[in-house]
């Protein structure tokens, strides 16, 4: 008998590949993995991630739940896999955007970066969405969030219509936040404290270091502080490092309402110094 299709070649000509899915690729030893053990196993991970996704668009386009005897996908998937077929679904949707809307190969994109699509009401708006979502990201990775925000974009044309104009901020600037209605919840979660901008986009799309993240905001959502103010510089610059620390959840909710002052009590002045005795 010939050797299996490869997934480069050809995944969809052989029940023998199929079944080789499920066939263990790594040790079965007890003992601890070596990390060339843990590389070879994390790489078929991913392998057999993307030829389950090719193999559920092929299972969909040819039919093959039809000739099954299923009335559709999602009955097929329903009844052969059961409890997994939550995955499944969402596996076969990201495909399908990607090999019908997006035209790139299947297992670009992961499907937690193509889950915010799902709000757009037209397959014909994936594709701008995208490109949109990355240039936001600019020259970084493309997260959901980004994703997110080119889709709030759209859905909400007349905040961002004049968003074309490079921005008013520059790198090291000190913002507070305000954001305006339709700003995503990652976004509100920081709203009202203060920020240090990162980078600045040719779409008044700015970056800021917020607490322990960095977060993209649009330029309308930020007001300027004081800049010139000697005492919330430093002030600022000591909540930061502190952020840069392993912080237990009750210390990260003191920063975060730190986060937006601009002057500290003669106690909250304390408490800081403690924090930075006990961290740095």
């Amino acid at each position: 008998m010939s050797e299996p299709s490869k997934v480069e070649d050809n995944p969809f000509t052989t029940v023998e590949f199929v079944e080789k899915l499920t066939e263990p690729e790594i040790s079965k030893r007890h003992s601890l993995m070596t990390k060339a053990e843990a590389r070879h196993c994390v790489e078929a991970i991913k392998k057999h991630a993307v030829s389950l996704r090719q193999l559920l668009v092929e299972l969909e386009d040819r039919r093959g739940w039809e000739a099954l005897g299923y009335s559709s996908i999602t009955a097929c998937l329903v009844s052969e896999f059961k409890n997994s077929k939550p995955v499944l679904v969402r596996e076969l949707k990201v495909g399908r955007i990607e090999k019908h809307h997006l035209q790139v190969p299947i297992g670009t994109y992961l499907e937690s970066q193509l889950r915010p699509l799902s709000k757009l009401s037209s397959p014909q708006e994936y594709q701008p969405t995208i490109t949109k979502a990355h240039q936001l990201a600019q020259d970084a990775k493309l997260t959901a969030n980004h994703v997110a925000q080119a889709v709030n974009e759209k859905l909400n044309p007349t905040r961002f219509a004049k968003r074309t104009s490079p921005s008013k901020y520059k790198v090291g600037d000190l913002v507070r936040i305000q954001c305006l209605a339709g700003a995503l919840p990652e976004q509100h979660l920081w709203n009202g404290s203060w920020a240090i901008v990162q980078s600045t986009g040719n779409i008044s799309c700015v970056r800021v270091l917020v607490g322990n993240r960095e977060v993209d905001y649009m330029a309308d959502d930020l007001d300027w502080d004081d800049n010139s103010d000697a005492e919330f510089r430093v002030n600022c610059e000591r909540l930061l490092r502190l952020w840069k620390t392993e912080l237990e959840p009750i210390e990260q909710t003191v920063l975060k309402e730190l986060q937006q002052r601009q002057f500290f009590t003669e106690l909250e002045t304390q408490i800081v110094t403690l924090m930075e005795a006990k961290r740095l």
